[in-house]
């Protein structure tokens, strides 16, 4: 047989073309992947696949052949070196890019299986122009998107490559924090492409092989810390952040990313995984700082997926649609519209107004397009739907565009809600916070909190905000009240920040507070030698009106405290308090606690103790030596009357801990 197939090969140049065409088609069978005959294009210094080469320029009837052996000859790396020809190359391109030619979507084949391996690499050896001083391939980033789009594309990325055992999406996660847009916006887009692919998301899952939750997840977390529960689990990469992180700029790749972690929240391992990577504490802390309204949209969708209870039978009901469906689930949702070269899907789910979407995809045979429609846009999953009953949805979105008609009633919740903040002193940031944005939602469903600008233009007349030392005379002065205001909140600030600190529960404080005394007296730059008494009397320096405080000096016969309530001398007003302050932490905290000073040098994020005197240094490390001189004593001496409490089996070894 091989005897025969050689002299076939030789035909492959003769001149007639008739002959070449008929030794081809003989041949063809022989190329494909399993055929044991394959070699025997290889022999004579790869001679068949020149002649295969020339054929791909001849009648297209011919040439649709050789493009097909040269398809499946691309399996064997040594003949897709030999295809590495610029003249054939350019050829290929030209012959996709003619309008007119027939055979534009087999070279397209034969393009894909040679170029996409070369151009992935390129994109990774090109990076700062390693590979070429005059380029750095940022936009092949958008070549791989529009490739991930497509049920081929996405197998690529997916399946180990052939020519160094690698899984080339595991090449591209490590740009989705890189500095260029560019590319990182197509590497993220590619990456949310791939987990449409969800038989997977173990793999993309596994840090044993694509690992690609922490490089979703690191553009997505900013400088904020984490409880040591909420650690426990996470990705080692994202345990420890440096103070100045940055998260995300752009509204459009976070909005990505999430849609990437909602993709593989369909699947219940991914589900699973998740949870137990912490997923949520990322999520929620991206929350309380998100601004743009359609990411946080998302951020709801994630939270309702991993915050949900897991239905028991749900395992039994997915292994009766994979043995039992015939189709994608997507036809659930979808009215198939045949067509002449394929087909196109309408979409039949019922929008919030109650009418169909009868939005219109095309596909040639995949679903990807359709799923995506389904989830981003009705919020429906492989899984299940968010929104189980359309018909009542309509009803919800129907009394809640009524009340939202009733402008009357609107302003008067408003005004009540900006009276509340004001009457109580509370910041108009109040309104994006999540418990506050609960109670009102408990009160009336359909009640959308007011943003900041609707509040200002309610408090503008406002009899709480009227400041006392308004002068009708002088255009200026509420403005220098104001002025004022923020100057003293500029002070009391980092006052506020240690005050939280050290208030703190879950981890020690006591290693803290000198360092934060010590910051605070730093931000005040006030020297040592300045002094000034702060007489409560004196209506130039009082600014205490503190209920308690008052009730106590009543207690003692002391004199009344002479409360703000005309309007006072301000020029200096600023300095005197930072002067108060900073007297009153000498006054207190002067000379530093032994305890406090051993705590501080024992933590290893301040046992410089820099905020100490040299003097001060060396009695905090004398005492620390005191102090285990007679721990060692007391280890040394032996004694019958030692208690061990014995935990049950069960119990957490860590529960003896709790306060």
């Amino acid at each position: 047989m091989e005897e025969q197939l050689n002299s076939l090969l030789e035909f492959l140049h003769d001149g007639n073309p008739n002959v070449r065409q008929l030794a081809l088609n003989h041949l063809l069978g022989y190329t494909v992947k399993s055929s044991q005959l394959q070699n025997i294009f290889k022999q004579n210094n790869m001679r068949p696949i020149s002649d295969l080469k020339n054929i791909c320029r001849e009648d297209p009837v011919v040439a649709h052949d050789a493009f097909k052996a040269l398809v499946n000859l691309t399996s064997d790396d040594e003949i897709c070196k030999e295809l590495n020809d610029d003249n054939f190359l350019h050829h290929m391109i030209k012959m996709i890019t003619n309008s007119g030619i027939i055979l534009a979507d087999i070279a397209c084949m034969l393009f894909s299986t040679k170029a996409i391996d070369q151009l992935v690499d390129v994109f990774v050896k090109g990076l700062n122009r390693a590979y070429n001083k005059e380029a750095e391939f940022h936009f092949l980033a958008s070549v791989f998107t529009n490739v991930t789009m497509l049920p081929q594309g996405r197998e690529y990325f997916l399946i180990t490559a052939s020519y160094e055992d690698v899984i080339p999406l595991s090449k591209l996660i490590v740009f989705t924090e890189h500095p260029n847009i560019i590319r990182r916006g197509g590497v993220i887009s590619c990456l949310k492409n791939c987990c449409f692919a969800t038989e997977h998301h173990s793999d993309m899952l596994s840090p044993s092989k694509v690992n690609i939750l922490p490089y979703i997840l690191l553009p997505l977390c900013g400088p904020e810390e984490f409880d040591l529960d909420d650690m426990e689990g996470m990705p080692e990469d994202i345990q420890f952040l440096p103070s100045d992180k940055k998260r995300e700029p752009d509204a459009h790749l976070r909005q990505t990313l999430l849609e990437t972690i909602v993709l593989l929240t369909t699947t219940r391992q991914g589900r699973m995984i998740l949870r137990q990577k912490k997923v949520y504490p990322v999520i929620r802390q991206m929350h309380l700082v998100e601004s743009d309204e359609k990411v946080s949209t998302v951020v709801d969708q994630i939270v309702n997926m991993l915050m949900r209870d897991e239905a028991p039978e749900e395992d039994n009901i997915l292994e009766k649609i994979r043995s039992s469906r015939k189709r994608s689930w997507v036809w659930d949702h979808f009215k198939d519209l045949p067509t002449k070269h394929g087909s196109k899907g309408q979409c039949n789910v019922l929008k919030n107004d109650g009418t169909k979407c009868n939005h219109i995809i095309e596909t040639d045979g995949g679903t990807g397009n359709f799923s995506y429609h389904l989830n981003i846009t009705h919020g429906v999953t492989k899984f299940g739907k968010l929104i189980l009953d359309n018909s009542q949805v309509s009803i919800n979105e129907m009394l809640h565009q009524q009340f939202k008609d009733n402008v009357e009633y609107k302003e008067e919740v408003d005004n009540i809600v900006a009276e509340f903040l004001i009457s109580d002193s509370q910041a108009f940031s109040v309104l994006e916070n999540p418990a506050f944005k609960k109670l009102l939602k408990k009160f009336n469903p359909y009640y959308e909190t007011p943003c900041d600008k609707v509040c200002n233009n309610i408090n503008n007349n406002h009899e709480y905000l009227k400041v006392i030392i308004d002068v009708a005379t002088r255009w200026d002065s509420t403005y220098i009240a104001w002025q004022l205001m923020k100057d003293l909140i500029k002070i009391l600030q980092p006052f506020a920040d240690a005050t939280k600190l050290l208030g703190g529960s879950k981890y020690t404080t006591m290693s803290y507070m000198y360092p934060a005394i010590s910051s605070l007296k730093k931000l005040l730059k006030i020297t040592y030698n300045t002094q000034i008494d702060i007489n409560l009397d004196d209506t130039n320096t009082v600014f205490d009106d503190d209920q308690e405080f008052q009730e106590e000096i009543d207690l003692i016969d002391e004199p009344e405290l002479k409360l703000i309530k005309l309007p006072q001398i301000c020029n200096g007003m600023i300095e005197n308090v930072k002067i108060a302050l900073f007297n009153a932490l000498n006054y207190y905290w002067e000379y530093p606690i032994r305890e406090a000073l051993l705590a501080t040098l024992l933590d290893p994020r301040n046992k410089k103790l820099e905020f100490a005197t040299y003097s001060q240094r060396l009695e905090a490390e004398a005492y620390l030596v005191a102090e285990y001189e007679v721990f060692k004593e007391q280890e040394l001496v032996p004694t019958n009357s030692v208690q061990i409490d014995i935990l049950e089996e069960e119990e957490n070894v860590f529960q003896v801990f709790d306060v």
